[in-house]
C-alpha cells in the first residue's frame, strides 16, 4: 500500500478520452458541441433554440431569435433555416458554461432582463431546465462512446496501491464513475460511493420510457407513476468520488423554475446499479416508497451561484485532504467559479501536519501561471510534478511520452523558446 490520494478532476479529463465521432465538451466550447449533436437530433435543437430565444447566448439578435423562433419545432423549418442556425452558435465567441447556467437562472427569476421581441414568461421561466437538459443529452450521445483505455491503465495502476482513494470530480458526466465500475467494481458502487448513501434509483430504461410517454401525453392517455428502485449492491468503500457541482446520474426533487429542494436522493443506474445517463432530465410523477409521489425530479446540476452538494460531500472532502499522503490533478485549473473550492482546499491544508509527498499536475498544456498557482495551492509538497501532454499520454506513459512531456514544456512549450531556466517554476519535476 502507498497510503492515501485524492484526485481533483475536471473538463479536461474528459476531453482526453474522447473519440473524434463524439466529441466531449469543456467548459468553453459547449455550444458548439452541442451544436454538431443537434444536426441529427431535433430534440436537442428544439432545446437550443428555446435558449437561443430567451437570450441565454449573449451573442443572441434580433434577427438571430428571428431565425430560432422559425425552427421552433424543428419540422415545421427547412434544412437550410437549420443549418444556417447551427452554424451561427458554432461561429460564435466561445462561453464558459457555468456563465450560461448563471444566465438562465438569471432570467427566469427576472424576466425584465430578456430583451423582446420573441420572448414570453412560459420561455424564460423554463431556461434552467432546457439547459440542464441540453448538457444531459450531449452526454447521452457520448455515453460509453469514449476511449476507455487510458482511463483503465490508470485506474488499474492507481487503485491496488492506495489504502483508500478519493476523487472530486467537477464534472457533470459519468465517464470515471463508469471505467471505476469496470476496473474496481468491489471497491466503488454507485448507492455507498458518493460520499452519501443513495437507497433509491430509477431504473434507466423504465425512466426513459416514462419520459417519453409523458411528452406524447397532448394525444391522450393515462401516465401511471415511475417505480422507484431500491438499492442492494455493495462495496468495500476504499474509492469514493465526491461531485461538488452535482452529477447527471442524481435526481432531486424540484420545483417552480427547477428550483431544488432538498438534496438528490435518487440516482439513475442500469438494472444491474451501474450508473446510467437518462435521455430527458426530467422526471415527473416519480414514486416514494414511504411518503407520496414527487410531481418533479430534475437531474441535479448547479450553476455557480447555487452549488448545493450533498450534505456530507464538503465534509469529506475536507477530510481526504487533511488525511491524503499524494494529489493528483488532472484537467481542473482552479478557474475563478471554483473560488469555493479553492478556499476549502487552503483550509483543509492549514489543518495538515505533514507536507503532501507529492503533487503531480496532469495537463495538455498549461500556462506559466496555471503551473504556479496550482503548485501554490498545494503547498507544501516534498515533489511536484508536472505532465505536460494530457491525461490520455500519461495514463499509458513510456519513455517516449515522458521525453514528449519534457520537451512540450522544455524549452518549445506554452511560453515559447524562453530558456529552460525562465519556464522551470524551482522544484518541479517535468515528465516524472
Amino acid at each position: 500500500m502507498h497510503g492515501s490520494a485524492i484526485y481533483f478532476v475536471g473538463a479536461g479529463f474528459s476531453k482526453a478520452l474522447q473519440r473524434s465521432d463524439f466529441p466531449v465538451p469543456l467548459m468553453w466550447d459547449f455550444v458548439k458541441v452541442a451544436a454538431s449533436y443537434a444536426a441529427n437530433d431535433n430534440v436537442l435543437l428544439t432545446t437550443l433554440t428555446q435558449l437561443e430565444v430567451g437570450c441565454v447566448f449573449s451573442g443572441t439578435t434580433a434577427a438571430s431569435m428571428e431565425l430560432a423562433a422559425k425552427i421552433s419545432p424543428p419540422q415545421a423549418s427547412t434544412p437550410t433555416d437549420r443549418e444556417a442556425f447551427l452554424n451561427l452558435l458554432s461561429s460564435r465567441p466561445q462561453e464558459n458554461i457555468e456563465d450560461l447556467l448563471v444566465r438562465a437562472d438569471q432570467l427566469a427569476n427576472d424576466p425584465k432582463k430578456a430583451p423582446p421581441p420573441f420572448v414570453d414568461r412560459l420561455t424564460l421561466e423554463l431556461l434552467p431546465l432546457r439547459f440542464s437538459f441540453a448538457i444531459n443529452r450531449v452526454f447521452w450521445h457520448v455515453g460509453w462512446n469514449f476511449s476507455v483505455a487510458p482511463l483503465h491503465a490508470f485506474l488499474r495502476e492507481e487503485l491496488p496501491r492506495r489504502r483508500n482513494a478519493t476523487f472530486v470530480s467537477f464534472n457533470y458526466d459519468v465517464m470515471l464513475e463508469h471505467g471505476i465500475e469496470e476496473v474496481a467494481p468491489n471497491s466503488w458502487c454507485a448507492a455507498s460511493g458518493y460520499g452519501s448513501a443513495f437507497s433509491e434509483f430509477v431504473e434507466v430504461g423504465e425512466a426513459s420510457k416514462h419520459i417519453d410517454h409523458f411528452s406524447k401525453i397532448g394525444a391522450g392517455g393515462a401516465v401511471g407513476m415511475l417505480k422507484s428502485c431500491s438499492s442492494t449492491r455493495t462495496s468495500s468503500g476504499s474509492v469514493t468520488v465526491l461531485k461538488p457541482h452535482g452529477s447527471l446520474n442524481w435526481l432531486c426533487q424540484f420545483s417552480g423554475n427547477y428550483h431544488f429542494e432538498g438534496y438528490p436522493t435518487h440516482l439513475v443506474l442500469s438494472t444491474d446499479e451501474r450508473v446510467a445517463y437518462l435521455n430527458g432530465n426530467n422526471v415527473e410523477l416519480l414514486e416514494r416508497p414511504h411518503g407520496m409521489p414527487w410531481p418533479n425530479a430534475g437531474i441535479f446540476i448547479s450553476p455557480p451561484t447555487q452549488k448545493t452538494p450533498l450534505p456530507t460531500i464538503l465534509t469529506k472532502e475536507e477530510a481526504a485532504i487533511v488525511d491524503a499522503d499524494d494529489v493528483v490533478v488532472i484537467g481542473w485549473s482552479a478557474p475563478p467559479t471554483d473560488r469555493d473550492q479553492v478556499s476549502l482546499i487552503r483550509d483543509a491544508i492549514s489543518r495538515r501536519r505533514r507536507p503532501f509527498r507529492t503533487v503531480t499536475l496532469i495537463e495538455f498544456s498549461p500556462s506559466r501561471s496555471q503551473v504556479r498557482r496550482m503548485r501554490e495551492l498545494f503547498a507544501p509538497a516534498k515533489v511536484f510534478r508536472l505532465w505536460v501532454g494530457g491525461f490520455e499520454s500519461y495514463a499509458q506513459r513510456s519513455v517516449w511520452t515522458w521525453l514528449s512531456s519534457r520537451l512540450r514544456w522544455w524549452p518549445h512549450g506554452a511560453f515559447g523558446h524562453e530558456p529552460a531556466s525562465s519556464t522551470m517554476p524551482p522544484g518541479v519535476l517535468v515528465g516524472s
